[in-house]
């Protein structure tokens, strides 16, 4: 029966297909969601949060003693889930009504010189981990 098995090859294919091109990620929620009163209930609970692709998103608190860096967080959260972008980390840092949108370089391979290096940990702090889009 070569003519089902083809039919439905081709719908297996097409539907990833579909999934690889949208542009949309479910991880992008993550940031969409993220706001400076946020941000500021975090910086008041002394914590940050890392969500997205990672083992054990959420809350983790600040500890003013040391500098933890957005690699040291994620790998506080259980480091990076399988198919977690590694080369291009987002952090949104508050202060007052404004949020900053910083693109963090962790993977040594990305050549990109808008991405900024290991920056240190603030309370208030989100860090998101973005899905790797598959392009075939």
């Amino acid at each position: 029966m070569p003519g089902p098995m083809n039919n439905h090859a081709s719908i297996l294919i097409y539907a990833v297909l579909c999934f690889a091109l949208t542009s949309c990620s479910p991880y992008d929620e993550h940031e969409a969601k993220v706001t400076t009163r946020m941000i500021n209930r975090l910086r008041n609970e002394n914590a940050y949060m890392v969500t997205g692709v990672v083992v054990k998103p959420g809350k983790y608190p600040v500890d003013m003693s040391k500098e933890i860096k957005v690699s040291q967080a994620i790998q506080q959260a259980g480091g990076f889930a399988q198919f977690a972008n590694k080369s291009r980390v987002i952090l949104r840092r508050g202060t007052g009504s404004y949020m900053q949108r910083l693109f963090i370089k962790l993977d040594k391979k990305s050549t990109s010189m808008t991405l900024m290096p290991d920056p240190v940990i603030r309370m208030g702090d989100v860090i998101i981990v973005e899905e790797l889009k598959l392009i075939f």
